[in-house]
């Protein structure tokens, strides 16, 4: 529903659901072929992942792989209760990737195109930081919620959570309520945020303690 969906729903009349032994035996195929055990298991897709049934049995299985170091999830927390959120850590889950883009009740409505409680979602988000690691990953969207990030900065900081401001992509299939920040004035943006709230924004792979692997062959 989301304003800013890289799938646009109304174009895409066809969905499918991959069968959770599948998944989890080919991530264990591709974990072995990759030879690491620095791997991270993120968990992302082209909606809400929380939609996704068998999703606390899939990263059990996953945790059960000694490759693997960390286990993610992009979700927009609409579907997060406590209860759940103690559920997918017990389960392995090692860090939620939690997208807030604003904290006024009106622009986080027109962001989401429904409702959306988002003291509820700043709720779970609170409980989250006490129970696992937390990035608030808000998308920069220009003349919506531009004013929004210092806020959101701040609870960020309050709560105990890291931080990862995006700068809004086009997608050719996706919903493109409006274009991108020139990338030159995005990072002039967060470098200003940084210096402001003494924090860092630009992200580089040391952040995310990534390495290379070998490529899987196309």
């Amino acid at each position: 529903e989301c304003i800013y969906c890289s799938v646009d729903q109304d174009k895409r009349e066809i969905d499918f659901v991959i069968e959770e032994e599948y998944l989890s035996n080919e991530f264990k195929n591709l974990v072995e072929f990759k030879d690491s055990n620095n791997i991270e298991a993120h968990i992302a897709s082209q909606g809400e992942p929380l939609l996704y049934e068998p999703l606390t049995d899939l990263i059990r299985s996953i945790s059960k792989l000694p490759q693997v170091s960390t286990i993610s999830i992009d979700t927009n927390g609409v579907l997060l209760t406590k209860a759940k959120v103690d559920q997918l850590v017990s389960a392995g889950l090692t860090r939620f990737n939690f997208s807030i883009n604003a904290l006024d009740s009106k622009i986080t409505k027109e962001i989401a195109g429904k409702s959306y409680n988002i003291e509820k979602i700043k709720e779970i988000a609170e409980y989250i930081a006490k129970k696992t690691n937390i990035i608030i990953t808000p998308v920069l969207l220009k003349g919506i919620n531009e004013e929004e990030m210092p806020k959101i900065i701040e609870f960020a900081k309050k709560i105990g959570a890291d931080l990862g401001i995006q700068n809004f992509l086009p997608y050719r299939f996706g919903k493109n309520p409006v274009k991108s920040i020139d990338f030159d004035k995005f990072f002039d943006k967060l470098r200003g945020w940084e210096k402001k709230y003494n924090l860092k924004l630009i992200k580089t792979e040391s952040d995310f303690n990534i390495t290379k692997t070998k490529p899987l062959p196309k």
